[in-house]
């Protein structure tokens, strides 16, 4: 009999294993004001623990997730214990898909005007605004629009809205959404505050930002990645400005430079940053190729459909 194991990417189906995919974590709904003070630093400490091969780190940040910071403990300690207890070894693949080792100083500049615009709505209150009964929702609407855009492509903004109106023949020279891309992202802001916690916002997207992994090594990417590794197979996109191909790059060269297993695809796309979350026939046909010659390597038998 032939066992029913879940499927992933469309058709992917894992029959022994386990199939990890990881984005940055965080906690989306907030804490409660009580827990503001500490939350905050062991939130950066293992959101910074998964910078690029998903697998890897995110088995890390699980168990970090797991842990509750008391009154203390030193984060940089706690990392250390935990990685005691992880065995890397045990990773077999790791797909990093639109990637990086940190974040630019593009990245770094679009995060600061989301976080910005939180931090100026008067309900912020300072970062107090749960025990106020307040809720920054205009800026945490503003900060999401902002980076919003940077998901997008030039391209797939103007496939998807062009110059259009939204529900009206001529513009009204006011400030309403005349135009249907004002609309789309005015749309995009406002659902986003009833399912995230903007004070979750500013320290996930500071926890990002500070990321770098290279500086964790000496300043040496290669030096990242020395010891046993997965293997891996990196997947960019051609119009993701976010987190573009060159990036990428730099970590197909550091796994070069250390022998690791690595392959690298560049996939054309006009969808951006978020083609890793639409419909992208090239990207499954890539995950399945990989995941079948690591599954045959290891002389696992796995079931494609």
């Amino acid at each position: 009999m032939r066992a029913r194991v879940p499927r992933i990417g469309g058709g992917i189906a894992l029959a022994l294993g386990l199939a990890s995919c990881s984005d940055s974590f965080g906690m989306p709904h907030g804490v409660t004001q009580q827990a503001h003070d500490t939350f905050h630093l062991w939130q950066v400490f293992f959101v910074t623990a998964i910078p690029v091969a998903g697998m890897v780190y995110a088995l890390i940040a699980w168990s970090l997730v797991r842990y509750r910071r008391r009154p203390g403990d030193d984060p940089a300690e706690l990392g250390a214990q935990f990685r005691e207890h992880i065995r890397i070894e045990a990773v077999y693949t790791a797909v990093p898909i639109a990637a990086s080792s940190r974040h630019s100083a593009q990245n770094i500049a679009f995060h600061e005007v989301g976080r910005q615009a939180i931090m100026a709505d008067p309900d912020w209150c300072g970062g107090r605004y749960l025990s106020l009964g307040q809720n920054p929702a205009r800026g945490l609407a503003v900060a999401r629009m902002a980076a919003h855009i940077t998901y997008l492509s030039e391209a797939a903004l103007h496939r998807k809205f062009g110059r259009n109106l939204q529900d009206r023949n001529a513009v009204t020279y006011g400030f309403d959404a005349d135009f249907q891309v004002e609309s789309y992202l005015r749309h995009q802001g406002s659902t986003f505050v009833d399912r995230f916690d903007a004070n979750s916002y500013l320290y996930i997207t500071r926890a990002m930002d500070y990321f770098d992994l290279a500086a964790e090594h000496g300043g040496s990417l290669p030096a990242a990645f020395a010891g046993p590794q997965p293997r891996f197979c990196i997947i960019s996109f051609t119009s993701d400005w976010l987190f573009p191909t060159s990036e990428s790059k730099a970590l197909v060269h550091a796994l070069n430079a250390v022998a690791a297993n690595v392959s690298f695809v560049e996939i054309e796309t006009d969808k951006g940053h978020d083609a890793f979350l639409l419909h992208e026939p090239e990207l499954f046909a890539t995950l399945r190729g990989f995941l079948t010659g690591c599954a045959e390597h290891r002389g696992i038998t796995r079931f494609w459909s």
